[in-house]
């Protein structure tokens, strides 16, 4: 791997008391986990949806040439291609989340495969994700009309005319340039229990078969046709098994992708035993007519996945639990359990008849809960030294706190769907929740993840337009120190830097390079012995990188804004 030239520390630095920044970067520190951060903005000018890979100082080192809004999933795979779904029309199912499209491209920007996902009854939504063998899982509404529905046990006092958007998860295997086989599915229909028509097959009592979803709970459906809403996917292959989101049910629930494709639609069969039925279900057990003393735990939840090897708390859920409905006041929160499987991958009710545990064992919520509240969309992720990526989807905010659950990492997405901002303006309100630029998930990649191999990634410009003066102070990966203290001022500047030594002057060569690593002759007039001035009047308006060596071979690398 061709590692990244500069950042293995990035602080908030040079700033003029003035500039107080409203997008990109807003915060950071020398403990930030070191990696890049994909940025997929879901509100942005039409036919201008780029998909943007920053650093810790919020500078784009990669980005690719996507057009469309998200659908509203984007990933970066271990082998470097870049998986999203982008939104296509549907003639009524016109939730928010809706996809329809998926596209797969490789690291350069070359498009390798564009498939659709959506016809008259169907469409992909919210999250696709990939398997280790390179399959892609999707999340795709379903429909059925009132005929189907009330065949199946809907009480029709709550069933529009328009039926029912039920769920499936169909895992495909690309074919490029625009086809795939469909490998495995599931489907929510095939697994359904009711209590209202006593004629039907799957007449039961929902209290006693939590495996099955109740087709007359409303949750906050209400009677309209997205019932569920699910809204996340997370493949487990240690134990092969898919954990889902559906927010309007407030629960979380975990099924067997062991099974073939014929078990998966049965009650039997895989490593289970049971066929596609729910293994494991939580935050709202009211959904399966239980209703113990801790009640409900998760409120209109997003980016239910398990934490992977590895990392703290491996194995267990993390869920973002979006605090919608949530009383007596509404605030987000980022909860882990654990579902404590068997060593056959299965789980067992507790002494309420309810799945455990009763509570989240880890959880961040803001010092005063309220001020921290994401309506929707929104994730997390936990890090290899032990942090915390929260992506606050509804404000475009991207933070990271530490182990002690302090804030010490901030991005303000700048993209919004007028255009990209200028720094210093801010995002405009949403009319309901949150503000223009929203963010589905924000995901970061160590330094050293597979898709960086053989990549040379170096920090250009940020994402938003009129940058204030660099705010970040790179230092060499090759060098963790400089011998003595350095600083470059003005910064920005139209003609002149002045590069001042304090203390012993141990600078030997000062090498100045533009944003593609060319060297670029300069004139350098020594002011003192500890200062020494550079003319800028003959380069262009634009970002310059000046690497200052020691004599012991030390490097400091730092940004320069040259203006017009």
């Amino acid at each position: 791997m061709k590692k990244k030239l500069f950042a293995i520390s990035c602080l908030l630095f040079g700033l003029a008391k003035a500039q107080t920044p409203t997008v990109g970067l807003i915060q950071s520190s020398p403990e930030t986990y070191e990696g890049y951060t994909l940025i997929a903005p879901i509100q942005c000018p039409t036919n201008n949806c780029g998909t943007y890979l920053i650093d810790n100082c919020g500078d784009i080192v990669h980005q690719w040439p996507t057009t469309t809004a998200p659908g509203l999933t984007a990933q970066l795979m271990p082998n470097g291609n870049l998986l999203r779904s982008y939104s296509i029309t549907h003639p009524f199912i016109n939730a928010g989340g809706r996809g329809g499209g998926v596209e797969l491209w490789d690291f350069n920007g070359t498009l390798l495969w564009d498939y659709v996902i959506s016809d008259s009854v169907s469409t992909q939504h919210h999250e696709i994700t990939y398997l280790p063998n390179g399959n892609i899982l999707a999340l795709i509404w379903n429909f059925h009309d009132s005929t189907e529905c009330v065949a199946m046990g809907r009480n029709p006092a709550n069933l529009g005319s328009e039926g029912i958007w039920s769920e499936k998860i169909v895992e495909y295997q690309p074919v490029y340039p625009d086809t795939a086989l469909v490998i495995w599915q599931w489907d929510v229909w095939d697994h359904l229990i009711q209590n209202f028509d006593n004629g039907l097959p799957n007449y039961g009592d929902p209290s006693i078969h939590p495996e099955l979803f109740d087709i007359n709970y409303l949750g906050w459906s209400l009677g309209v046709a997205d019932w569920l809403h699910a809204n996340a996917i997370d493949y487990n292959p240690a134990l092969d098994q898919i954990a889902m989101s559906c927010r309007l049910f407030h629960e979380v629930y975990i099924i067997d992708h062991s099974t073939t494709l014929a078990e998966a639609s049965t009650h039997a069969g895989g490593n289970s035993g049971k066929g596609g039925d729910i293994l494991f279900r939580w935050g709202n057990p009211a959904a399966y007519s239980q209703y113990p003393p801790s009640g409900q735990q998760l409120h209109a939840q997003h980016n239910v996945h398990w934490i992977k090897d590895g990392l703290p708390d491996a194995g267990k859920l993390m869920i973002f639990n979006n605090g919608t409905g949530r009383t007596p006041v509404e605030y987000s929160s980022v909860d882990i359990i654990n579902p404590n499987p068997d060593v056959n991958g299965n789980y067992s009710l507790n002494v309420n008849n309810v799945y455990g545990p009763d509570s989240a064992e880890w959880s961040y919520v803001a010092p005063n809960p309220p001020d921290f509240h994401a309506q929707y969309i929104s994730g997390a992720q936990r890090l290899p030294n032990g942090h915390t990526l929260i992506d606050d989807g509804t404000h475009g905010t991207v933070f990271e706190i530490d182990t002690a659950k302090n804030i010490i990492w901030k991005y303000v997405n700048p993209v919004t769907p007028t255009g990209i901002l200028n720094q210093g303006d801010s995002p405009a309100p949403f009319a309901v929740h949150g503000t223009l630029n929203w963010l589905f998930r924000a995901p970061k990649y160590a330094l050293d993840y597979p898709a960086f191999t053989g990549q040379t990634l170096i920090p250009t410009v940020p994402i938003e337009q009129n940058p204030y003066t660099p705010n970040c102070l790179f230092v060499s990966l090759k060098e963790a120190s400089f011998s003595t203290e350095i600083s470059l001022f003005p910064n920005p500047t139209s003609d002149y830097l002045t590069i001042k030594i304090y203390g012993e002057n141990n600078v030997s060569t000062i090498v100045i390079k533009n944003l593609i690593g060319t060297s670029i002759p300069a004139k350098l007039s020594k002011l003192s012995d500890n200062e020494i001035q550079v003319s800028l009047n003959e380069f262009n308006p634009g970002m310059y990188i000046f690497e200052v060596q020691d004599k012991y071979g030390k490097t400091n690398i730092f940004k320069v804004l040259k203006t017009n």
